[in-house]
């Protein structure tokens, strides 16, 4: 015992460790376990006091009585190193045979110990299958420790166990074992356990062998229901078994109805029970977790901090496009009402990435994310910022009238936002507002520009960030552009900002008063709808060339690189560490005399690199109102422009003039005279629509003011698109439009083809289609009296304005690459008038046909990726930020839902299988800083080349 104490205050007993082995060569049971115990404690496991310690494990192996012998397996299984195990390895196999229960438990144990330790190198599997043979159960439960790691090294190498578990659990719940190994009345639970998890590791992915034993995995769960805690548990490995195997709709239906059970509870372990096994289940099908999304969302408002923080693990996991708005929605109420910084963190950008993945609309999207920002705008991200903005500038998609009235509605939601209060905002909202109202301002029918810039002014005096102040002044610079005038409120803003001890903040306001004189030059600089709108450059700078000439006839000198001008080679890119060297004039370098240098003829260009852009990556149209010329530039008089002569011209002479410098720069930029214009290479469509629209918006604003005004916001309705053929006669009938939507299943993807008319409409006929290597099956129509025929459905009738929908689902039979899902209707109107075909459809994305292997492990990878070598494919990811783990799954997963199986150091494997032909996708990625060298492996070259492409774009 005074060793003990010395040893745990940290000093340095090494005297007293001969004492703890000679105690082990006691006579006495007791002092010899006790010499055993504190040898383990305090003597190191590489002492050369080991040798002796082996010398007494093995006499006490061969003693009579068996309690020394039960000491020694013990004292084995603690005490030995790796390099002396196989010195006692026999000595220890020899006691599986021994007349006693407990000796033969100890024996296995001790091998379990020895196996752990040496990694699988030490150690007899035919040894240990005969001790899961053993007629005492104690030391067959044992076995099921050690066997459970060798399944977990090799599960295919012991797969022909698996009926001997089967038959073992099966003796168990059927209460074949003796009474001594009942725990509240429940038959060996402890074996039940072990038992559920090899079954989970042995059945694996297998279908097969999932379906011939889920009757014992249901049988198991209804025999452990006793309302005990023990039950409980049984009930819960049973449940993690069902969703680590191939997914049986019987037995993931038994889980649901178990879980619902735990949720329901009022106990707060069993509360947490069902929100850790509802996580579980809802990587096979969400439609089991939106059941019970009601009670989840209220374990949110539990007292246990742990059962909140798995609660929202759960609730981002469940999310979908049906339930993301009340599951955000409640989310956010949870993030406003948290005082953890790190969970709001975690929490800010979970919310950023389901809303932004799952998102209806863009109105609920912004909303939103001015919700996020309103209460915890510093663990916003800026990408999520950006990506807001160029969803407002780029639309939702083709439909121009759709982007224009979400970008009417940001106009009247930010400017209702703003509004005069004592709350002061983050000011990425107010930048964000901004940038809004100034650029889409003119689209609002209820907001007037003065009502604007009365805002943006209020705005200004609201924030005390410069940047922020930047943002605004460019709004109303915008507005300005347009209104055509400046009014006396903004220029007293700007005229106090121009003080500013912020030279960004005080340079903008300085070029506002100076470009606010010219109308037509603001109008130009700023145009309506112009925040995409693409500019050509002019590589030639031929607009400079009047300059140029001018300069020039004056007697400037011409324009010489400055590697020719001083003399020197031409000079290399890179740090140089060599001294400079001195000029001097009263001294001639050798280096100058050199005549082949002046042989040396080089063209001498000035270089303008391309794809100079206003923010955004849309492609926005030239403004449709381009003025012919500037009315304050004059052109200049043809001529045959030679000589350098200069002639006399008053000024105030109504003759013809010669144009100043600075008139001929601004001509030969916008007007039509002799400098180059800037080409327009798209059509004038969408610079038109804004122009019209801002003509239409300025008329119904006309005289409004913010007094006399109040803005209210709402939600719009949006239309379903369609295409269809162009008839081959007149048609006078109602037009039919047609919707195709999806959604992800465990076993397949699951399409919705709607058709709706706008009147009437009858003999209605709908021909589904898949893309090619897919099948199309489980067609259903809810509609009255339809009907299905294979690919075909028949509508007698669907009444004006009511949608019928038909579902189908669509597997894929080997590797898909691309395609298109939907369908064709033909129809005709209530008057008997063929109606045009209409199509319908989507297309194939790779994520459509590709699940999450979840259940794959390391080892399993392993054995497929050389399998999979044929069919590789090769890329480089380049990230813009370090990559994380996080990032790296976010990023795989929505493209290919890859799952990440593990990471060791920089590498990670990921796995996914495509639904219906359960045929796998593999992928190896090694991270080196920004860049992931990513490596994909299938069945299929071209698919792993599609996903590889797929990869790298996204």
């Amino acid at each position: 015992v005074r060793t003990f104490y010395a040893e745990m205050l940290g000093q340095s007993a090494d005297f007293a460790h001969i004492h703890c082995v000679n105690l082990v060569s006691s006579t006495d049971l007791i002092h010899k376990r006790t010499g055993y115990l504190s040898t383990w404690l305090c003597v190191n496991p590489e002492s050369e006091l080991m040798y002796l310690i082996v010398s007494n494990l093995q006499r006490d192996m061969k003693s009579n009585n068996f309690v020394e012998i039960a000491a020694a397996l013990t004292a084995s299984g603690k005490l030995i190193r790796n390099d002396l195990m196989a010195s006692i390895n026999t000595d220890v196999t020899a006691l599986m045979s021994h007349q006693s229960s407990l000796v033969r438990k100890k024996a296995v144990i001790c091998m379990h110990s020895f196996y752990r330790k040496s990694e699988g190198a030490i150690g007899d599997q035919k040894l240990f299958r005969e001790a899961l043979c053993d007629k005492d159960p104690s030391v067959m439960g044992a076995s099921l420790q050690l066997l459970y790691d060798v399944c977990l090294a090799d599960p295919t190498a012991q797969i022909d166990l698996l009926p001997s578990f089967i038959s073992i659990l099966k003796q168990i719940i059927e209460h074949r074992l003796p009474r001594d190994f009942d725990y509240h009345r429940v038959p060996a639970p402890w074996l039940q356990l072990k038992l559920l998890k090899l079954l989970g590791v042995l059945i694996g992915e297998n279908r097969v062998l999932a379906e011939k034993y889920k009757d014992i995995l249901i049988d198991t769960m209804k025999r452990a229901d006793t309302g005990l805690n023990i039950g409980h548990a049984l009930i819960f490995e049973a449940i993690n078994t069902i969703t680590s195997i191939a997914p049986i709709p019987e037995l993931i239906e038994a889980a649901a109805d178990s879980i619902a059970k735990f949720l329901m509870s009022n106990n707060a372990n069993m509360k947490y029970l069902g929100v850790t096994a509802l996580s579980r289940i809802v990587k096979i099908d969400r439609k089991y977790a939106q059941e019970h999304q009601q009670i989840v969302m209220t374990c949110l408002e539990d007292p246990d901090d742990t059962i909140r923080r798995k609660t929202l693990t759960l609730l981002f996991a469940m999310c979908n496009e049906n339930n993301v708005e009340p599951i955000i929605g409640r989310l956010i109420r949870f993030l406003a009402d948290t005082t953890d910084e790190f969970l709001r963190q975690d929490l800010v950008k979970n919310i950023c990435i389901t809303a932004e993945r799952f998102s209806t609309n863009g109105q609920w999207y912004v909303d939103t994310l001015n919700k996020v920002l309103d209460i915890s705008s510093e663990h916003v991200p800026q990408s999520t910022i950006q990506g807001m903005l160029k969803l407002i500038a780029e639309g939702e998609g083709e439909d121009e009238a759709v982007d224009a009235e979400l970008r009417s509605y940001c106009v009247e939601t930010y400017f209702v936002l703003m509004e005069s209060s004592d709350k002061i905002r983050p000011s990425a909202i107010y930048q964000i507002a901004a940038w809004v109202i100034g650029e889409y301002g003119f689209l609002t029918k209820k907001i007037s520009r003065a009502m604007m810039l009365d805002r943006l002014c209020d705005m200004v005096e609201r924030t005390a960030d410069a940047t922020t102040k930047c943002w605004i002044v460019t709004a109303m610079m915008k507005l300005v552009a347009h209104n055509g005038s400046l009014p006396d409120n903004v220029e007293d803003v700007i005229t106090k900002l121009k003080d500013s001890q912020n030279v960004a903040l005080q340079q903008r306001c300085y070029e506002f008063l100076e470009v606010a004189k010219l109308p037509a030059l603001i109008k130009k600089a700023l145009p309506l709808d112009g925040c995409c709108e693409e500019i050509e450059v002019d590589k030639s700078m031929a607009f400079l060339d009047s300059i140029v000439q001018d300069a020039l006839s004056k007697g400037a000198k011409p324009y010489v690189r400055k590697d020719v001008r001083l003399g020197g080679a031409k000079e290399e890119a890179g740090l140089k560490t060599d001294a400079y060297k001195t000029q001097r004039v009263d001294v001639v370098d050798e280096e100058d005399l050199n005549a082949d240098k002046f042989n040396e003829e080089e063209d001498l260009k000035i270089i303008v690199k391309d794809g100079a852009r206003r923010w955004g990556a849309k492609n926005l149209e030239e403004e449709a109102a381009v003025e012919k010329a500037i009315e304050s530039v004059v052109d200049a008089p043809s001529g045959d422009g030679h000589g350098s002569s200069e002639a006399h011209v008053d000024p105030m002479s109504d003759a013809p003039r010669k144009p100043t410098k600075n008139e001929k720069f601004l001509n030969d930029i916008f007007g039509e005279g002799g400098g180059k214009k800037k080409k327009v290479k798209k059509s004038t469509n969408r610079a038109e629509e804004a122009l019209r629209r801002a003509q239409e918006a300025e008329t119904a604003t006309q005289g409004m003011t913010t007094e006399n005004q109040k803005i209210v916001t709402g939600a719009s309705e949006t239309a379903l698109n369609s295409t269809s053929d162009a008839p081959t006669g007149p048609y006078s009938g109602p037009k039919v439009q047609a919707n195709v939507q999806k959604q992800s299943a465990p076993d397949c993807l699951r399409v919705r083809f709607g058709i709706m008319g706008l009147g009437e409409i009858r003999d209605v006929q709908v021909h589904l289609v898949g893309p090619a290597k897919c099948i199309v099956g489980l067609v259903t129509c809810a509609a009255p009296n339809s009907s299905v025929s294979g690919h075909d459905v028949k509508i007698p009738m669907i009444p004006a304005n009511t949608p019928a929908f038909v579902d189908f689902a669509i597997r894929a039979e080997d590797y898909p690459v691309g395609g298109i899902y939907g369908g064709e209707i033909r129809y005709k109107s209530a008057a008997g008038e063929e109606g045009p075909l209409v199509r319908g459809g989507l297309n194939l994305a790779l994520s459509d046909v590709l699940r999450p292997a979840s259940s794959m492990n390391a080892e399993q990878f392993g054995q497929q990726w050389a399998k999979h070598a044929a069919g590789e494919g090769r890329l480089v990811i380049a990230f813009k930020k370090p990559v994380t783990p996080d990032v790296l799954q976010q990023h795989v997963g929505e493209i290919a839902n890859l799952k990440i199986i593990s990471v060791i150091g920089k590498e990670a494997i990921a796995a996914a299988f495509v639904v219906g032909c359960n045929q796998l996708l593999l992928a190896h990625m090694t991270v080196e800083g920004n860049n992931v060298n990513t490596i994909v492996r299938s069945a299929n070259k071209g698919f792993s080349d599609a996903i590889a492409k797929q990869l790298f774009i996204a």
